[in-house]
Parts: C-alpha cells; structure tokens; sequence
C-alpha cells in the first residue's frame, strides 16, 4: 500500500557517461535539492546507468529504459546527517520527456561520520516507489517518491 510521501526533489543531470556504446548503456549523475517529509531540506547526489529495451510494441513513439541508480541524500546544514538510496525503474520517452516510474530503497549508516539518530534516520530500511520526469532538452529532473508499507 503506498502511505505518505516521503520524498521529493527538483535538479538537473549534471554528467554524462558511456559505459557500453554496443548496448547504448549510459551512466548520468543528478544533483538536486528537495525535501524529505515535506520538511527537511536536503540535497542529493545520485548516479543511474539506462539502457534502452524492447518496447514489445507499445507504441511507435515511444522508447523505453530500464535503469539501476545509487545516491547519497544529505540534510542541509547538518552534512554528517544522510541516508544512501538504490532506485530500480523503467523509464518511457516520448522524445521531449522521459517518465520513469520504479523503486526505491534507503538505508542510513552507523559511522563515525553519522548518527542513526539523526532527521534522516526514519529512512532506514524503507522502500518507496517512485515517478521521476526528465526533460530530456533541459536535462531538468523532478522526482517524488512515497513510502511504500
């Protein structure tokens, strides 16, 4: 059942990659400011590698991507305070946007560098899912994630 939403970030995909030219499998880093409970303010840094798969002929317009991201979410003005994230989704671009619809997974650390009892630490172990729209001329990315119970 989905409950609240948990997450919701807007950034811009700052590098691009090739991993496999053959197999047309990129690597993009995103760098993006949100809020986490609606609340907090955070910012996050989160590297996705795509590759296009077979449309099974839902459509001529359209391509799809399945892509696998990993990232660090930080709580601004407390750096020592995050939580990391490991997203699986399946992207469909029309040409101008790209609507990738997946899950997501989040932990937070126990170190010497952060705490389990910080603003973040309700992160830990949970799983969402997601909608993230990418416009694919500006390179403009908007994400929200809910908790998935």
């Amino acid at each position: 059942m989905l409950s609240d939403l948990i997450l919701e970030h807007k950034g811009r995909a700052a590098s691009t990659r090739i991993l496999d030219a053959d197999s047309q499998r990129i690597e993009i880093t995103v760098t993006a400011r949100g809020k986490v409970r609606g609340s907090f303010d955070v910012s996050i840094v989160i590297t996705y590698w795509n590759k296009p798969i077979s449309s099974n002929d839902h459509g001529a317009n359209s391509q799809y991507y399945y892509g696998e991201g990993k990232g660090i979410i930080s709580l601004l003005g407390d750096g020592a305070d995050t939580a990391t994230v490991t997203e699986y989704g399946i992207g469909k671009s029309n040409g101008q946007k790209t609507m990738w619809r997946g899950s997501a997974f989040y932990r937070t650390a126990t170190s010497s560098l952060t705490s389990s009892g910080g603003k973040l630490a309700f992160l830990n172990n949970i799983a969402g899912v997601f909608e993230t729209e990418v416009d694919n001329v500006s390179s403009d990315v908007i994400e929200k994630v809910w908790e998935w119970k």
